[in-house]
């Protein structure tokens, strides 16, 4: 086995993609009787730097109630999805076949 490189990276997101603004009529919209002072707790959204959300679902089906074991699923299975569209991605960057890959690594990031 040789020395251990990075040969090609890959990037996948869910496919529904919603601006802040979007969601954050979303949220008001579904909680504005369900939460007091709601408008209190929505700045949040324009104080947080994100300009745009990716979700697994269309933002509707956000809006009625599911079981952990139902998203949870489909957090499985989305996940599973953009795993494997990265890996392709990163293959073909690297020009690296499947069977020559010796190892697989993740990472969450740094803690301080």
């Amino acid at each position: 086995m040789g020395v251990p490189r990075i040969q090609g990276i890959g990037t996948a997101v869910p496919k529904y993609a919603l601006k802040q603004g979007e969601i954050e009529k979303f949220v008001a919209a579904l909680f504005q009787e369900h939460v007091d002072h709601l408008d209190r707790l929505l700045p949040v959204f324009e104080s947080s730097c994100i300009d745009t959300r990716h979700l697994s679902k269309p933002l509707d089906w956000y809006s009625t109630a599911h079981s952990f074991a139902q998203a949870n699923a489909i957090f499985e299975q989305v996940a599973l999805d953009l795993t494997e569209e990265a890996a392709l991605q990163a293959m073909k960057m690297g020009k690296v076949e499947a069977k020559d890959i010796g190892m697989v690594l993740r990472y969450w990031g740094i803690k301080s």
